[in-house]
């Protein structure tokens, strides 16, 4: 009992960190962009969300219920999340490669060239935010929360450090976005190498059926 208090106090911790670092890095963009460039950023970020939702198919979930019900041990949910996820990501970059060519309203916000970069962030974001979900699947609430805050804290870092260095445009926001994501993956990555002792395994056909199914 003492223990799921703990847990819901620490999500709870989270969540409202989570919303106080995102309230200041997207008050840090108003403040710094002008209204073109603070609604380019937005497009673009809007973009990305939407690749992620038609391509992904939901593998992240199907890795967190795998690795939470034991039918697929931490490595397993890891590397299959990675291959699975992969296709996905590439699916995603070609269709909103296309995407970008066709005469939609919306892409008239933004650059091209803008929403090219985007694409780099379908690949980081989407592993950025559902690998740490296996902290989850594994009951370390505690872990996943930590490492959440401090994405979210390096996201507010790198993208006022991209904007100083390079300008107030929205190609410095998106690069301070993807940066912070590589790094939040990273962190998450030797954490489960530290703790869990994750190793590479070979993916089996009928696993990988498994989990997309």
């Amino acid at each position: 009992m003492a223990s799921g208090i703990r847990d819901v106090g620490v999500v709870a911790i989270g969540r409202i960190s989570f919303m106080v670092f995102g309230v200041a890095t997207q008050s840090a963009l108003a403040r710094i962009l002008g209204p073109d460039e603070r609604g380019s950023y937005a497009v673009c970020m809007l973009f990305s969300v939407m690749l992620s939702m038609v391509f992904m198919a939901g593998w992240d979930s199907a890795a967190t219920y795998f690795v939470a019900s034991k039918k697929f041990t931490i490595s397993e949910g890891v590397v299959y999340l990675f291959v699975l996820g992969g296709i996905g990501v590439i699916l995603a970059v070609v269709g909103g490669w296309f995407a970008i060519r066709l005469p939609l309203p919306s892409l008239d916000k933004a650059p091209e060239a803008a929403f090219r970069l985007t694409l780099v962030h379908v690949a980081t974001g989407f592993f950025t935010l559902t690998v740490p979900n296996l902290l989850i699947a594994l009951g370390e609430f505690t872990w996943s929360t930590i490492i959440g805050v401090a994405t979210y804290a390096i996201n507010l870092v790198a993208v006022l450090l991209m904007l100083w260095l390079v300008g107030p445009t929205v190609y410095a926001a998106l690069w301070g976005t993807i940066t912070s994501t590589v790094l939040g993956l990273i962190i998450t990555l030797i954490f489960l190498r530290w703790k869990f002792r994750i190793t590479l395994i070979r993916p089996e056909p009928k696993r990988m059926w498994e989990m997309l199914s």
